[in-house]
């Protein structure tokens, strides 16, 4: 977590921050879903020419920018750079796009599946979105899921219960859901799925990250059938021989997302695991306080560092 005021690394969310990097996770920003504060950002100048048309990565342009070549258009931002900021959003694991499909048999997905972790961080169980139903006067939209539930003694799946979570409009109850006792509970209960409507999104959130306070996430599995094609939830790593990559907690979603796969990183642009930077500038708000941001590397100012060692070029616009 950095201070841009005074550049320093704090170590608590308690402490005064404004951006943060988590590995394999990315960029996020003190507010909204991300944090207690009211930190706002908005992109003020990018490279267009970094990404092609189907928005792939075009190595030759990002080999092209140096510290030194994108100094000026960064000198150039101003607090009028942008104004359209925005606060973080929650970006929950399971994806709405991935099981709802309006107008599809019961709108959801065809085989539509997703592993998760519950909120003890040692259970787990597969959940597949069976039936979304949108009542004619909008009154209600319900989500009806089958789960099954990894027996670790039995070393499989158990068969699979279905439950219904209703989402009234107009008197809406949060659906906190426990899969364990297979009762909806408080927020400030053991739940393991929480569903809600949020905009146009369809939300089924973990417990966990900036969804909630337990060990929950979804699964990265490495299988080429997806989730469905699991026989071991707890097989997890990052070699060939394990059906799952990591469990990722819910995390947010903001304009430290754009434009690179990690904001203002991109993975992989000339194969292999290398970050790259975008030399994206953003205006950051917190307050009456403007700042602007510059990510200029991922591996120490000299380049000889591990993964993770972020560059930074900051300064305070007023």
């Amino acid at each position: 977590m950095l201070d841009l005021a005074s550049g320093a690394v704090v170590p608590t969310e308690d402490d005064v921050w404004h951006v943060a990097y988590q590995k394999y996770v990315g960029f996020s920003t003190n507010g909204g879903a991300s944090g207690s504060g009211s930190v706002e950002g908005c992109i003020a100048h990018q490279y267009d020419a970094l990404f092609d048309a189907d928005g792939k990565a075009v190595e030759a342009e990002f080999a092209a920018l140096t510290m030194e070549n994108t100094i000026d258009n960064y000198n150039a931002v101003s607090a009028d750079s942008c104004t359209d900021f925005e606060a973080d959003s929650v970006k929950p694991g399971i994806v709405t796009e991935d099981w709802y499909a309006y107008g599809s048999p019961n709108n959801v997905v065809a085989d539509n599946a997703f592993i998760i972790r519950h909120s003890d961080g040692q259970s787990y169980s597969r959940v597949k979105a069976t039936e979304y139903y949108m009542a004619p006067d909008h009154s209600s939209y319900d989500v009806s899921l089958a789960i099954e539930t990894w027996n670790e003694n039995n070393q499989a799946f158990d068969a699979a219960f279905t439950v219904t979570l209703p989402y009234a409009t107009r008197n809406p109850v949060a659906q906190y859901y426990d899969i364990d006792t297979q009762q909806v509970v408080a927020a400030d209960g053991d739940w393991d799925i929480y569903y809600h409507v949020g905009g146009r999104d369809m939300m089924l959130q973990t417990n966990g990250g900036v969804s909630g306070e337990g060990k929950g996430g979804t699964a990265v599995v490495l299988l080429d059938g997806g989730a469905n094609a699991v026989t071991d939830p707890t097989s997890v790593g990052r070699d060939d021989a394990k059906q799952i990559y990591d469990y990722e907690a819910d995390n947010g979603s903001g304009v430290l997302s754009k434009p690179g796969s990690y904001g203002p990183l991109q993975y992989g642009v000339a194969g292999g695991h290398k970050m790259w930077p975008t030399f994206t500038t953003y205006l950051i708000k917190d307050g009456s306080s403007l700042f602007k941001m510059q990510v200029t590397g991922n591996y120490g100012a000299d380049g000889s560092l591990g993964s993770g060692n972020i560059v930074y070029r900051i300064d305070q616009v007023n």
